[in-house]
């Protein structure tokens, strides 16, 4: 074994040579595809002479034989100081075309989310977050349009709401109820061919069906199997079970504020009622972000131990078990408030219900903008905690980048997911609710901007470098095409039968017009 590990490093040192081998003969070849041929030529190498066993991956082989102990795609800190800095340096041409530069800089906030900058990202990082930058820089721009439209009912809440009437007020929502359906449908269309371009420009077509390499944890014995159909219904009893959760527990928070509404001067569980209507909201929010917590980390390992075939399949699958849950998670409080109450309690009001609605969401959007700014700055103070205590216990040596990038946590399946689906869970939000809130599209533009900063500052300085994965997409076009249709029958809905505006109406052409209303904007 002692040969074959001395074999091994010596092949190391001399596919490492390989890339100044080959610039010698004039022939240039990007980080990428280099880090793609050292995998398979690691592996091949491997397979052959150490495990003889095909289905290892090399990584794994070099950490049970002791030639390495940790393995991780390496950041190079002047590629990376080019991202930082305007100034040319090695790492590829189209950088410095596209703008790119200062991607990374969190002071650099009035970066305009230009389209050419994921072609730069694709190069170093890869396509799956290359995708993904693509569609939050396509969204952001697109929010222009709604922020500026409802910038004026900002300004009028904070300065003029209570000299506006009422029937002014739902008009204002009405329009901008309809502005947003058209605004989605031509997104949804316009993101559709700024996708498509991507992927033929980054040769990403068909990647997921003939190119993706197969995960070394797929079994083909094992694929249609009794025991793989048990552990995937297992998943899914999960996804039930979590579901039922937060409905139990927004049936019990609704009830109890109820109760303390009809009788203000009692008490429930040693609470007095006048307290526990304010407690009611931070209940809701607080299931939200624990159970989102705890299931994002419980379904994500799980998904790892499945049999998916290819990463694209596993991330795809994974994806729909954590956005069936957040879903309910997320959205079914405040739908209860405005579907389900009114139903159940003949004697609420609906436009009590409404204004219920808006509260608890202006509550709860705050909080998520806060507790996602708030958990960016953690990371990036947790990191430089540790490298100083680092270069306290090294003393007068030095402190190598790459001994720091050591001690820097994975940006793992889950991190990415959670950046995804946080984002998508966001545009649900505008989509859905915007017409409770119309300034919250204002809001969302800006806080937009310091996410993209953060989140370009953490995957390049705070996590080690993410693994170059080539895709399709970033994962999650089917659920805001989704939520987009969610979104327009919902605000159909608060228009046409809560809005004062159509109360004169009778059921029948209420139903028609909601009816209408819904397919027009799902056909556009």
């Amino acid at each position: 074994m002692a040969d074959h590990i001395r074999l091994a490093r010596h092949r190391i040192r001399k596919f490492v040579r390989l890339h100044s081998l080959v610039a010698a003969t004039g022939t240039t070849w990007s980080e990428l595809p280099m880090l793609r041929a050292t995998s398979l030529a690691a592996t091949c190498f491997l397979t052959a002479n150490v495990l003889h066993a095909a289905s290892c991956s090399f990584a794994f082989c070099w950490s049970k034989e002791g030639v390495i102990n940790q393995f991780f795609c390496v950041h190079h800190w002047m590629d990376l100081q080019y991202f930082y800095q305007t100034r040319k340096l090695r790492i590829l041409v189209v950088c410095q075309q596209s703008g790119s530069a200062a991607f990374p800089d969190p002071f650099n906030l009035l970066q305009w989310p230009g389209d050419h900058l994921p072609d730069c990202i694709q190069e170093y990082f890869g396509a799956d977050l290359a995708f993904f930058f693509h569609w939050f820089n396509a969204y952001t721009r697109f929010l222009v349009y709604p922020a500026l439209l409802s910038a004026p009912i900002l300004v009028q809440d904070a300065f003029f709401k209570e000299s506006v009437p009422e029937t002014v007020r739902w008009g204002e929502y009405v329009a901008f109820s309809i502005f947003l359906g058209v605004w989605s449908t031509a997104f949804l269309a316009r993101y559709k061919q700024l996708k498509n371009l991507k992927v033929l420009k980054w040769g990403m077509k068909h990647h997921d069906r003939g190119v993706a390499e197969i995960r070394r944890q797929f079994s083909d014995a094992y694929r249609d199997s009794w025991g793989e159909y048990c552990q995937q219904c297992f998943h899914w009893i999960l996804c039930a079970a979590f579901m039922a959760e937060t409905v139990f527990v927004t049936l019990f928070v609704s009830r109890l504020r109820v109760d303390a509404q009809e009788d203000p001067m009692g008490r429930s569980y040693g609470i007095r009622h006048e307290d526990l209507q304010a407690y009611g909201k931070f209940l809701i929010t607080a299931n939200i972000k624990i159970v989102d917590y705890i299931w994002t980390y419980l379904s994500t390992n799980l998904s790892k131990i499945e049999n998916w075939r290819t990463h694209a399949e596993l991330r795809n699958k994974a994806t729909e078990k954590l956005f069936a849950v957040k879903f309910v998670v997320y959205y079914y409080p405040f739908l209860y408030t405005i579907l389900v109450k009114p139903v159940v309690r003949s004697d609420v009001d609906i436009s009590l219900c409404f204004k219920a609605l808006s509260s608890d969401l202006r509550l709860f959007f705050f909080t998520q903008i806060a507790m996602e700014v708030m958990s960016l700055f953690i990371s990036v103070i947790i990191s430089w905690f540790k490298v100083a205590s680092e270069q306290k216990k090294a003393g007068n040596k030095e402190y190598s980048y790459l001994e720091y990038q050591a001690k820097c946590p994975e940006y793992s399946d889950e991190d990415f997911m959670s950046d995804v689906q946080l984002q998508v869970i966001n545009y649900g939000f505008l989509v859905m609710f915007g017409v409770c809130l119309p300034y919250v599209c204002c809001i969302c533009f800006c806080v937009n901007f310091l996410f993209k900063r953060m989140l370009a500052y953490k995957v390049s300085y705070i996590y080690q470098r993410p693994s170059p994965f080539g895709a399709e997409g970033f994962g999650g076009e089917d659920l805001i095409i989704l939520l987009s249709w969610i979104g327009v029958i919902f605000n159909s809905y608060l228009v046409i039968f809560v809005s004062p505006l159509c109360g004169h109406l009778s059921s029948h052409p209420s139903l028609e017009m909601f009816g209408a209303c819904s397919l027009l904007f799902k056909r556009g």
